[in-house]
């Protein structure tokens, strides 16, 4: 089965270039709708920074356009990034273009947190039962504490985080901290909490042993980051595409599934240029 990661897709609808950009957004979705069936796909997460401008209510209503066209067809999920929402957090148009009253009518949607900006999603594939666990950028104390919850409340499934800030692409490390670049306290750039993402790691990822899988984009780059925890792996994956030509040129993640194999091979697609991603 076929899990599809959709990265930042704030240039493709942001106001003044999404004209030249959009097309790219719509074929990542068309894409889907089409390669369902074929490649059995089950689910599909967003990193978040799905606008550009927080304040600007047609970026919004583009978004939500082309993401609607998912509503009924693939269960979805979305955390707010920091361009998102205001910079105290605030996340208004947000929370009115993707309300909880849209999704909350579908049985796979599992609960949300702090408008819409956190939410979870059950779904079922080969012979697994999974959590989809959405994470807002730089998420409060209270977000992680309904993270542990919904982890714990569905301790006896496989879960994956998606939240927009979590890996680096600078650090030796790897994983975000309050002082990486762009991080937490990045002038012109805090928002609501300030949990990076090695506070995520140790606060969520670590305590629940049913998370093997952290998803994220925010900085301009791909990277893989395994972290060995007392005897399991909890694989991170960094993807964003937003500096590339039209504002990502319709990069995306394909993971597909094969628990036969215990294993989840990855590819980068563009459904925009048609053809796969095969540098290092």
């Amino acid at each position: 089965f076929t899990i599809v990661l959709l990265p930042d897709t704030q240039h493709y609808v942001e106001e003044g270039k999404y004209s030249k950009n959009l097309e790219c957004f719509e074929s990542q979705i068309q894409w889907i709708i089409e390669n369902k069936m074929k490649l059995n796909i089950v689910f599909v997460s967003h990193v978040g920074d799905i606008v550009q401008h927080h304040d600007i209510e047609d970026e919004f209503l583009r978004a939500s356009n082309v993401m609607r066209k998912l509503d009924g067809v693939v269960p979805y999920g979305f955390c707010a990034g920091n361009h998102d929402m205001q910079l105290d957090g605030t996340a208004d148009l947000f929370n009115e273009y993707f309300p909880v009253s849209r999704y909350a009518k579908y049985d796979w949607w599992a609960g949300s947190f702090n408008g819409n900006k956190n939410n979870c999603q059950l779904f079922s594939a080969g012979v697994d039962d999974y959590l989809a666990l959405h994470l807002e950028f730089c998420p409060t104390d209270a977000d992680i504490e309904w993270a542990n919850e919904m982890l714990a409340r569905y301790a006896d499934r496989r879960a994956f985080i998606t939240t927009h800030m979590y890996i680096t692409d600078e650090e030796e490390a790897g994983i975000t901290t309050r002082n990486s670049r762009l991080s937490t306290n990045h002038p012109g750039i805090h928002r609501e909490g300030s949990n990076a993402g090695i506070d995520i790691l140790k606060k969520v990822v670590i305590p629940n042993r049913n998370v093997f899988m952290v998803l994220c984009g925010h900085y301009y780059a791909e990277r893989l980051v395994v972290s060995n925890l007392d005897g399991r792996k909890v694989y991170g994956m960094l993807s964003d595409y937003n500096l590339e030509p039209r504002g990502g040129n319709g990069w995306f993640r394909v993971l597909q599934f094969v628990p036969s194999e215990n294993k989840i091979y990855v590819e980068t697609y563009s459904p925009y240029l048609k053809q796969f991603k095969t540098g290092a």
